[in-house]
């Protein structure tokens, strides 16, 4: 495992487990982001296959003429 140093701001008194803490939630908030970010991305294409006329009906009418 790499070794990293990190400077706290002033005031700020961080332990090694606080930054392991911190570091591990930004790691679960980055991965369900994506899992979410994937499904809408999924979920976005199945409504537009699903309703393409509608779809592209909206999509002309916010098309600049």
């Amino acid at each position: 495992m790499a070794k990293i140093e990190l400077e706290a701001p002033e005031g700020v008194d961080l332990s090694k487990v606080d930054v392991n803490k911190l570091f591990s939630t930004f790691l679960k908030s980055r991965i369900s982001g994506q899992a979410r970010d994937q499904a809408v991305r999924k979920a976005t294409k199945q409504l537009i296959d699903a309703h393409k006329p509608e779809y592209q009906r909206y999509l002309d009418a916010g098309m600049p003429k």
